[in-house]
């Protein structure tokens, strides 16, 4: 939107020629009756008239109109040339016999510059009294019409376009009347089609924020749990959405091999079960009895019988390499008769366990709860950083090198790894497909990345080279990061956040902050300076393994490696991401 300035009549009128310009100043013939195209009625000083527009009178600055500055809309501007001024213009006649806007002086301006013939004229008596009084009635009078003056409000423009598609209105009418890309149009019907959608627009949510609920439409509990988040946190409101996506999509990836459990009458339990119950062991970490040689493997054909027999499924991995995987377990193997596997032969079971105390138990808990979290937004970290490192540019004040040299000194274990392969993670964020290689079917393509390299411009050489050391270490992080809170990733973390990105509960946690953004670790650092621990080889490496007493079940039962998020869409031609990224 551009400002228009509106000066004096006399000056303005001479310097402006063209009779419809913008630009406030006034054309009005001499004689207003020119203008007149015809009368609908006058009666006790009232005139309801068509007017010519460039026959109306603005004014002489602000001793005729207290809107000096008109702020020239597009949109608006558009839609006045398209459908014509709709509403009445409200005016009076001054001394000179004028027909002087009093209320319309953004539709005139408008009806001018869009070729309108036309508009509807209301002209209402003077005030009685002083010509002063008159001009102190005036100014209150335009004040209240201007500041009073409220947009509709969000819920309401969304209500009303509820009931344009519940007309049968089509997106691109809806676009043609908005004046918007039939792409966002196509996107509102969708969205107004939820009853939820339409009611969160109270917490002026944006239609892509709506969209997300309305994502969920029919499950009351999913959009009940996202009305809740966009009226206390919206900005963790994609966030929810993800986890709630994630837990639909999990549920649906469980339910056939659920469903051959139960046929079986195989007893299933959960990752929390197995997390509270120190009971509860694998069987690749037991053995028959503690008579057996420490070694002695516990087949599952020989443990099906037991009454403690039982399958833990769970789900490993982060977007298409997500799976459901099947550990079988003894429920109780201290009460049915098994040890562990490597204990000396007639001993059961370690000294160190036993029953949780109460404080480990909160441990515990705390643990479920936060892995949940942690799984839950990798996907939409991931995806944020590839639109930024696709799409955005680095904020101003950011110390870019500064952050870097931190990053490299933080991350030389990840960067050496993530070298090896390739890059893979980075790759797949800028589009460029995936190949075989040693290390696996899933590496990066250090060909493609070196165009992009080749092709940028020096002011984005930065932005790639923070984005091949944060890939880096996104590509390391692991369900047992927001517990270490290593270097790297609170480095990691605060970098994210200088960049823009609005971190969720369990981001805020790796920095020691709660989701007000109030520290609750005082040793958590918010602004790392890192260390990095030198390996025999010369390498640097944070030590992210998990503490002892989650080894039973993050090791034991969780074998998997940290995966890599695969998005099908953002997969691409080698030049065509080159030269998107580098432009």
């Amino acid at each position: 939107m551009t400002s228009i300035d509106n000066g004096a009549d006399k000056a303005l009128d001479e310097k402006n020629t063209d009779p419809r310009g913008i630009d406030g100043s006034d054309t009005t013939t001499a004689d207003p009756a020119d203008g007149v195209i015809k009368t609908i009625f006058a009666n006790d000083g009232y005139e309801l008239l068509v007017m010519d527009p460039h026959a109306l009178y603005l004014g002489e600055g602000i001793e005729s109109n207290t809107r000096q500055n008109v702020v020239h809309d597009p949109v608006f501007w558009q839609d006045i040339k398209d459908n014509g001024v709709e509403d009445v213009i409200d005016a009076r006649r001054d001394k000179d016999g004028r027909v002087r806007v009093h209320d319309g002086k953004m539709r005139t301006l408008a009806a001018r510059d869009g070729g309108v013939p036309a508009v509807l004229v209301l002209i209402k008596p003077n005030y009685v009294g002083s010509e002063r009084d008159a001009e102190v009635s005036r100014i209150f009078s335009q004040l209240r019409l201007n500041e009073y003056r409220n947009d509709i409000p969000h819920a309401d423009k969304m209500a009303a376009l509820q009931q344009l598609v519940l007309l049968d209105v089509s997106a691109e009418d809806i676009a043609q009347q908005r004046h918007i890309d039939v792409k966002e149009a196509k996107k509102i019907v969708t969205t107004v089609k939820s009853a939820a959608a339409v009611e969160s627009a109270k917490y002026d949510l944006t239609i892509d924020e709506m969209a997300l609920i309305a994502e969920f439409d029919g499950d009351d509990a999913a959009t009940d749990a996202l009305m809740h988040t966009a009226a206390s946190d919206r900005y963790n409101l994609r966030y929810k959405a993800a986890e709630l996506r994630r837990e639909r999509a999990d549920a649906a990836m469980l339910e056939p091999v659920l469903a051959r459990l139960t046929t079986s009458n195989t007893k299933v339990v959960t990752d929390d079960d197995v997390t509270l119950d120190d009971n509860i062991k694998p069987l690749d970490a037991l053995r028959p009895s503690a008579g057996h040689e420490p070694g002695t493997e516990l087949t599952m054909a020989a443990h099906k019988k037991c009454p403690g027999h039982a399958a833990l499924v769970s789900l490993k991995g982060h977007g298409k390499d997500r799976k459901v995987a099947t550990t079988y377990v003894c429920t109780n193997y201290q009460m049915f008769g098994h040890a562990h596997r490597n204990t000396p032969k007639g001993v059961v079971a370690p000294k160190t366990e036993g029953k949780l105390n109460p404080e480990q138990l909160a441990d515990r808990r705390l643990t479920i709860k936060n892995n949940k979290l942690w799984d839950a937004h990798v996907d939409p970290r991931r995806e944020w950083m590839a639109d930024f490192f696709r799409n955005g540019s680095l904020p101003k004040g950011l110390k870019v090198q500064r952050r870097i040299a931190q990053l490299q000194l933080a991350a030389g274990y990840d960067f050496n790894r993530a070298r090896e392969r390739s890059h893979p993670l980075l790759c797949e964020m800028l589009g460029i497909t995936l190949r075989p290689g040693p290390y696996g079917p899933q590496q990066g393509d250090t060909a493609a990345l070196q165009k992009i390299v080749d092709r940028t411009s020096e002011k984005r050489a930065g932005m790639i080279n923070l984005a091949i050391w944060m890939c880096a270490i996104e590509a390391g992080m692991n369900k047992h990061t927001w517990k270490n809170r290593c270097n790297e990733a609170r480095l990691m973390m605060t970098v994210l956040e200088e960049l823009g990105k609005p971190l969720s509960e369990i981001e805020l946690y790796v920095l020691g902050r709660d989701t007000d953004g109030k520290p609750f670790d005082t040793n958590a650092d918010s602004d790392p300076e890192p260390a990095s621990i030198a390996q025999p080889d010369g390498t640097t490496h944070t030590d992210d393994a998990a503490s002892a007493e989650d080894v039973d079940v993050d090791v034991d039962l969780d074998n998997s490696e940290t995966t890599i998020d695969r998005d099908a869409d953002v997969a691409a031609h080698h030049d065509d991401a080159a030269d998107a990224f580098a432009a």
